[in-house]
């Protein structure tokens, strides 16, 4: 699992990963790759992505989420 803090109490986070490109602390830059999705026990490669705010405690839908910052 890789978790992304992109400040002001917001993060990312990116599960079912084959390879990992990036380590603990490591910067990540908008659009670098940080890994590539796997099967982690299924037969179909997914990714599960989660969102969550105010110190983990409120897990934001990410559909809603990546329309609202659209705005």
């Amino acid at each position: 699992m890789i978790v992304i803090d992109h400040g002001n109490d917001i993060y990312s986070g990116y599960l079912h990963l084959s390879r990992f490109f990036v380590r603990g602390g490591a910067l990540v830059r908008r659009g670098q790759i940080i890994g590539i999705t796997g099967r982690s026990g299924t037969k179909s490669i997914h990714l599960h992505l989660f969102i969550k705010m105010d110190s983990g405690a409120a897990t934001v839908d990410p559909e809603s989420f990546f329309q609202a910052v659209r705005q």
